[in-house]
């Protein structure tokens, strides 16, 4: 059947019912069927009114609250359709359609426990459908529960048989610190479905860490034409910019980044080192800062800090978040920059300066890789960092 003719039959059967309750406008059941109609059209205030009408007819109808609900998901009305949802299920808690609608509603309010708890529910109650897979796949990755969420990704995998089940579980991988196989996985998607989103961000951080920027471009490039508010592909974009010494637009990349992940540690951090290697120092500090805030045990905030206070001559406060800094992790790179500088300086402003003109080339002792070097590898291992990405709902509600 066409998608003409698929309208067309819809607009007749709405035609149809609704000439039915104008005839039997007490009848229930018409009502239900009219509410399931105008959802299917995305008529939704519509489904609304007729699912309330069939309440007013029946009070309490089960499966009109049900579908109420869904018209809450679909709306994305999530707390709404969640409360809904919970008070069906005091009444019926043996419904797989209504624990995996609840999750839903959850997953799309970042209630990630919550939603992977209705999710498991529904999947215990035998709703193994795709769908629900990858929905209890995507809140355990949120979650951060790398290897339950690969096994379920592997089992949406084998129910699916997809290359969107496929290029997820790559990123799982690459997630989960498995760069060969995550990159074995996306290759695999690519050969078929070349601007294939999640496959392509595994190919585009692989990139990086093999330094081939214009592959990386490529890659990034792509996801935000099809995506523009991704925070990954903002976050690489702007890790090339930078390695390119092109600071504006390093900047630039890194600042949209944050903005779509604001409590993401390691991207601040990364903005800082851009703003340090554009010489400003003061946007510097209060980029890190701002990390350390967010994040008080993250070594590579403090040991940034340190750095563009040593890199203002500022000694004392420099040397004491590199003592921080060292304490959280004794392989911190942004405490050995600093110490680097603190050793060259020793309260030496003219020469601070200097330094800071060259931050970019500066190593933290001979034989070390330079600072552009380290926020190339720094950077790859930050894209894995960054939030799994979300999906429409609407096309996943389950009837009841």
């Amino acid at each position: 059947m066409t998608p003409d003719s698929t309208t067309s039959s819809l607009e007749l059967s709405l035609a149809q019912h609704e000439s039915y309750v104008k005839a039997d406008p007490h009848n229930a059941l018409l009502w239900l069927a009219l509410g399931d109609l105008y959802h299917r059209a995305a008529r939704f205030e519509e489904a609304v009114a007729a699912f309330e009408r069939c309440l007013v007819e029946s009070p309490q109808h089960p499966a009109a609250r049900s579908r109420l609900a869904s018209v809450r998901i679909s709306q994305h009305r999530f707390s709404e359709a969640e409360a809904i949802l919970a008070g069906l299920l005091r009444e019926d808690g043996d419904s797989a359609a209504l624990f995996y609608n609840l999750g839903l509603a959850q997953f799309y309010q970042d209630k990630w426990r919550e939603a992977q708890e209705n999710f498991d529910r529904a999947l215990s109650l035998g709703l193994k459908t795709r769908d629900n897979l990858a929905y209890l796949t995507r809140s355990l990755h949120h979650m951060g529960k790398m290897p339950e969420a690969i096994e379920f990704c592997n089992r949406w995998l084998g129910e699916a048989q997809d290359d969107q089940s496929k290029a997820y579980l790559a990123l799982l991988e690459m997630d989960d610190g498995n760069m060969p196989r995550a990159r074995e996985l996306a290759q695999d998607v690519l050969t078929r479905d070349p601007e294939n989103l999640h496959a392509s961000t595994v190919a585009g951080a692989y990139s990086i860490e093999q330094q081939d920027m214009e592959d990386a471009e490529r890659f990034f490039g792509n996801i935000l034409r099809r995506e523009p508010e991704n925070p990954r592909a903002w976050l690489g974009l702007g890790l090339i910019r930078l390695y390119e010494q092109k600071h504006a637009e390093a900047i630039a990349g890194l600042e949209k980044a944050v903005s779509l992940m604001p409590e993401n540690s390691g991207t601040i951090v990364a903005l800082g080192w851009a703003r340090l290697a554009a010489k400003d120092a003061r946007g510097a500090e209060t980029t890190f800062r701002q990390a350390v805030a967010i994040d008080r045990n993250f070594a590579e905030a403090h040991g940034g800090l340190a750095s563009t206070l040593a890199l203002q001559a500022r000694v004392d406060e420099a040397q004491q978040e590199v003592r921080v800094a060292h304490r959280l992790d004794p392989a911190s790179f942004g405490a050995s920059f600093a110490r680097a500088v603190l050793l060259k300086i020793r309260g030496k402003e003219e020469l601070a300066k200097e330094l800071l003109a060259k931050v970019l080339q500066q190593a933290p002792a001979e034989g070390a890789q330079p600072l552009i070097e380290h926020l190339r590898i720094y950077g790859a291992k930050q894209l894995p960092k960054t939030p799994p990405p979300r999906s429409g709902a609407s096309s996943d509600v389950q009837r009841h």
